[in-house]
């Protein structure tokens, strides 16, 4: 019962830190995205859908996620100068 607690404690934690960044609107999904590109440098679309943390979410679910983020101008794209068919997701925050 006490790692419940403990459990329950980090997600209060979670929330306040998505607030004080200003996500705490956005889905879990959309927030899940964010945390993941902000952890992972020159992230592409397909990097997410392929995460292990990501495996129980439909990669349809992923882009319009990542649709909706880029849309609200809290990430942003940028062509690959190498391969051009890359695009790699930053945080704008």
């Amino acid at each position: 019962m006490d790692s419940l607690k403990k459990l329950f404690a980090l997600r209060e934690y979670v929330r306040e830190y998505e607030n004080d960044i200003g996500i705490s609107h956005l889905t879990e999904i959309e927030r899940s995205v964010v945390a993941f590109i902000a952890a992972n440098k020159e992230t592409t679309l397909k990097q997410i859908t392929e995460a292990k943390y990501f495996e129980n979410i439909s990669s349809s679910s992923l882009k319009m996620a990542v649709a909706k983020l880029i849309k609200e101008k809290i990430i942003s794209q940028k062509v690959s100068p190498e391969d051009k068919r890359n695009k790699f997701l930053a945080i704008t925050l």
